[in-house]
Formats: structure tokens, sequence, C-alpha cells
């Protein structure tokens, strides 16, 4: 009857190994809801990083204007010296920038990371099973390998903690972060990329294009030039406000949230396997007393019959 049980546990096994390695766990997954909770993580991901990319552009804009300022002395009679004004400004919308970029790689590279994810999870699904059906086979027919098992069991809590990270951890600390994002950062963000595009139009606008003359030009660039930094200079403690927002914002949208929620969702799923595994690795010590001692008993007995 044992053997009966263990032939059909290894059956089941090897079929859920060619299930797992046929992607059809996936789609089990995706009809409870995964399914949408990739796409939505998949959008969310998207979106997040155009907004990102048109937020650098216009920082880049403006870092340029900026930066071609700093170096700039209105003469004729002004002798205004515009660098002094703009250093400052210039310093902390050159670390917005930074930031932004920073943000739009790792939001593209979880991006990736999540669609990769979907291309390696059943094969780890699989690993898994096969060292599960390994162990219960050194289990049942080899129960004197101790070392082995022992192996194949530590392996396969880890190929299962893996498992547990690529369909469900990783997915639900995106989804978790955007949650987050939704009702903490989004509104302070958009209020931050909202006042440096108005003042991107407003200091340095595209040109357009009209014929001049070299006086009137050089007239009109030091009227601009004034008028840059007088913008610069009502908006100066607006804009110290606009980046510590988006520095903020996407610190914590890109990173502290979903690495918080991946923290915790991490440990408390190797809290679980642990559990699971302990109890495995009890009942597979007391198998190997009990092995132990009937071996040991029952060459007592044969001793005694023989003497």
């Amino acid at each position: 009857m044992k053997k009966m049980y263990r032939l059909w546990i290894c059956l089941l096994l090897t079929v859920a190994i060619f299930l797992a390695a046929a992607d059809v766990p996936s789609k089990f997954l995706n009809a409870t809801g995964l399914n949408t909770v990739s796409k939505f993580n998949d959008a969310y991901l998207e979106e997040s990083f155009t907004r990102s990319v048109n937020t650098f552009l216009v920082l880049s804009v403006i870092k340029a204007g900026l930066a071609v300022l700093e170096g700039t002395e209105i003469g004729v009679g002004i002798g205004i010296e515009v660098g002094g004004v703009v250093r400052a400004v210039y310093d902390y919308v050159d670390l917005a920038w930074q930031t932004v970029l920073v943000s739009s790689v790792v939001l593209l590279g979880t991006r990736y990371i999540l669609q990769a994810s979907g291309l390696v999870d059943q094969w780890f699904l699989s690993a898994a099973l096969l060292f599960l059906l390994l162990q219960f086979l050194f289990r049942g027919y080899l129960p004197r390998q101790t070392t082995m098992k022992n192996l194949l069991r530590d392996t396969g809590l880890v190929l299962t903690l893996f498992t547990l990270l690529l369909y469900i951890v990783l997915p639900l600390s995106v989804t978790g972060g955007r949650m987050l994002s939704k009702y903490i950062t989004a509104k302070p963000m958009h209020e931050a990329e909202t006042g440096f595009s108005q003042l991107r139009e407003n200091a340095f606008p595209d040109s357009e294009g009209v014929k001049k003359g070299i006086w009137s030009k050089l007239t009109d660039t030091k009227n601009q030039i004034i008028a840059v930094v007088k913008t610069i200079n009502a908006k100066s403690s607006e804009m110290s406000v606009w980046v510590l927002k988006l520095i903020a914002g996407y610190l914590f949208d890109c990173i502290v949230f979903p690495l918080i929620l991946f923290i915790a969702l991490f440990y408390f799923s190797k809290f679980l396997i642990r559990y699971f595994f302990d109890i495995q690795k009890q009942r597979t010590l007391k198998e190997d007393l009990e092995s132990i001692f009937h071996r040991y008993f029952s060459k007592s007995d044969n001793q005694i019959s023989a003497s």
C-alpha cells in the first residue's frame, strides 16, 4: 500500500513538472486575476516612464538655458552679471534633472524585469517540482542517503522561494507601489511637473524664426535675458519646492514604495516556505532515526538468535 502511494505521488509530480514546463499554471493564475495585475503594472510603468521622460526633457531645456545664462554678462550701460543670479538655481535644477534621469532608468528596468520574469517563471517552477520529486524518491527508495536528501531539500527551498518571487512577490510589490503613489505622491509631483513646464514655456520659449537685423537681435537678446532673470528670481523659491517634490516623489515611487513592499512580501514568503520545509525536515529526521533504530535492533536480534 505504501509503495502504491509513493508511485502515485511520483506520477503526479512528473505530470506537474510537464504542466509547469507547458506554462499551464500561468494560465490558471491569469484566470484568477494575476493577468489583470500584470497588465495594470505594465500600463503604469509605461505611463510613468513616458511622464518621467517628458519631465526630463523639460528640465533639460531649463538646465541648458540656465547654463548659458550662468556665463552671460549684460553690458552696454546695464552691467548685470547673470551668472551670480542663476548659479544656485542651476544647482538644484541639475539635482532634479539627475534624479529624474535615474528614475527613468529604474522605471524602464523594472518593466524589463517583470517581462523577463514572465518568461522564466515556468522553468523555475518546473525545477522546484523536479527537486521535490527527487527528494521524494530519495526518501522512499534511498533513505540512507542523508546528505543528498538534505541537499535536495535546501535546493528545492531556494527554487520554491524564487518561484514565488517571480509569480507573486514582484507583481504585487509593483502594484502596491502604484497604489501608494496614487494616494501619496501623485498630486505633489503633478504640481511640480506643471510648474516646471510653465516655467520652460515662459522663460525659454521656442524660437519663432522671425528674420531680424543684427542690432534688433542683440536688443531682443538683452531684453530676453533680463526678462528670464526676473522670472527666475520671482520663481526661485517655488522652484526649490518643485525640486524637492520631484526628488521625493520619484524616490518614493521608484525605490522606496516597491522596495519596502518587496522586502515585506519576500520575508513573509520565506517564513511560509521555511515553515513547511521545517515540517518536512522534521519528518525526514524522524524517518532517518527510525531507519537507524530499525537497522540497529535488527542486527542485535540477529546476533542474539545466532548465539
